[in-house]
């Protein structure tokens, strides 16, 4: 008996598969003298990096807060790496054809606390 409970631990201890892998730490960035290109969502913008590449920034502001910035404004922000699926674009209120095609393919967005935005004085773009 006490070879046949050993046998069926053995077992079960085996179809339990490989551990799960933990998902991955988060990615925390700085991006300096980003330049925002749109603000077409209430907690969302575009902004273009000094290397010209477009990147969706959502902020995480106080309930009924108004988006507190502009198009045209420089900003150093401070935020995290975060992954999204194809419907990540209608939850944010993007609607564009084009921009919900670019946020959908880039796959991730960054989302920043209103604290980690600065605006960058004196550098708004014409």
């Amino acid at each position: 008996m006490f070879l046949l409970v050993a046998v069926v631990v053995l077992l079960l201890a085996g179809c339990a598969g490989p551990p799960v892998p933990e998902p991955p730490a988060p990615r925390h960035v700085t991006l300096h003298d980003l330049v925002v290109e749109s603000v077409p969502a209430d907690t969302g913008f575009w902004a273009r990096t000094s290397d010209g590449d477009r990147v969706w920034v959502t902020l995480v502001l106080p309930e009924r807060a108004p988006m507190p910035v502009q198009e045209g404004e420089r900003l150093d922000v401070t935020g995290v790496v975060v992954r999204h699926g194809p419907g990540f674009a209608a939850r944010a209120g993007v609607t564009a054809a084009w921009d919900v095609e670019l946020l959908t393919r880039q796959g991730s967005h960054v989302r920043v606390e209103q604290a980690d935005v600065r605006v960058v004085p004196g550098a708004r773009r014409a």
